[in-house]
């Protein structure tokens, strides 16, 4: 039975590491561009929900394979945005706290460079492993 963090697994986590961050970026921005559209409420994504889907297959179909020597492509689909909770503080115009959603993008931004770093090191290992393995 293959390691659960075997090469090419730890690639696809974090492709959908990568994938995840990017949409978030997305969203928190989208929020901070609305920050003074009235009644406007702030949307996040769920990290750690919509990266668990995505490396486990989330509600996708599994793609079929017709040869044993195929390759297998996760469908990692990222979550849709949900609106905050009620709870949330309304500044008189709308639910978006700049400061805290500056805090979200620094977060997901060191996520990101975490993600990339790692997988930069991961293709600097196969390319050690590649270019020594004919010496």
């Amino acid at each position: 039975m293959p390691h659960r963090l075997s090469f090419p697994r730890t690639f696809c986590i974090l492709e959908n590491v990568l994938r995840v961050t990017q949409k978030r970026h997305h969203v928190i921005t989208s929020n901070i561009s609305n920050l003074d559209t009235p009644g406007y409420r702030a949307r996040d994504i769920d990290f750690k929900s919509a990266l668990e889907r995505a490396v486990h297959g989330g509600d996708r179909p599994a793609l079929a394979t017709t040869h044993a020597a195929h390759m297998r492509i996760s469908a990692g689909a990222v979550d849709a945005e949900e609106p905050k909770d009620a709870g949330e503080a309304f500044d008189g115009v709308n639910w978006v706290d700049l400061d805290q959603e500056m805090k979200k993008l620094t977060e997901n931004r060191l996520l990101y460079q975490a993600a990339v770093e790692v997988l930069m090191r991961k293709v600097a290992t196969l390319k050690t492993v590649i270019s020594d393995g004919g010496r």
